[in-house]
């Protein structure tokens, strides 16, 4: 899977469960930090996504923070 990200805008809704199998998904890419791509990581990972996050080394420290408040 490519980029995990929070609706925004008119686009948003009020519900954020997962509505759709992850059991197919190997891995997630974060192509970039922008909340926009990947604000619903937390989500993934509380559906039971156990996959590798792939990223950047820059961006790791993001990812990991972003990650760790969530959840």
């Amino acid at each position: 899977m490519i980029d995990y990200a929070l609706f925004y805008g008119t686009e948003q809704r009020d519900d954020l469960d997962i509505d759709f199998d992850i059991s197919h998904i190997k891995a997630l890419v974060v192509t970039h930090v922008h909340i926009d791509h990947v604000g619903c990581t937390p989500y993934l990972l509380g559906a039971g996504f156990k996959g590798p996050i792939i990223f950047s080394q820059a961006h790791g420290p993001i990812v990991a923070g972003h990650v760790g408040r969530c959840i």
